[in-house]
């Protein structure tokens, strides 16, 4: 799975729209978009939120691995 698909795939997985995934994050529908079409990555301090988010669902993801580094 492509950093892009798991940033999707932890936004479907906790049932929001690209709007609502972003009003959480506190930033754009677009950005998300950016994101889930592999056109940008979110800052460290968002990666993290969204791995937070995640782990509540059961799904582990660093925020590193949500940002395309995986050194």
């Amino acid at each position: 799975m492509t950093d892009n698909e798991i940033i999707r795939s932890i936004r479907v997985q906790l049932g929001f729209t690209q709007k609502e995934f972003g009003r959480r994050l506190h930033i754009t529908q677009g950005a998300v978009s950016h994101w889930e079409r592999g056109l940008a990555y979110p800052s460290i301090t968002i990666a993290t939120k969204i791995a937070k988010m995640a782990e509540k669902k059961g799904l582990y993801f660093s925020p590193k691995q949500l940002r395309g580094d995986h050194g």
